[in-house]
């Protein structure tokens, strides 16, 4: 996944030099703490990409294109800043049939979506 060029500058520091970077999330779902890498590119634009953990987080959540993913952050009651994600299915409803979830089955068989 790539990062909003607005956005990776505030969830992430990764210093001059430095070509990786990890990150902890919390699941809003499960409130399970995920671990991302977000690494540099080398050629091209040098946003930051997850280079970890994103496939697994994607499989696991069943999530196929044009589905949404929000990332925010929180500040707990001492003062420690912590950065959350929650996957939303998105569908595509063509004559009340959802095509996407229709793509779910296919890309993730025998698996509850």
């Amino acid at each position: 996944m790539v990062f909003p060029i607005k956005s990776y500058r505030e969830v992430l520091q990764i210093q001059n030099g430095d070509l990786s970077q990890g990150i902890d999330v919390i699941d809003g779902e499960d409130n399970s703490v995920k671990k991302f890498i977000c690494t540099k590119r080398h050629k091209g634009h040098h946003k930051p990409v997850f280079s970890k953990g994103w496939i697994s987080f994607v499989k696991e959540k069943h999530l196929v294109a044009g589905d949404k993913v929000i990332f925010y952050k929180e500040e707990d009651k001492v003062g420690r800043i912590r950065f959350k994600i929650h996957a939303k299915k998105v569908p595509c409803l063509l004559f009340g049939f959802d095509l996407r979830n229709a793509i779910r089955k296919a890309t993730y068989p025998g698996q509850q979506n």
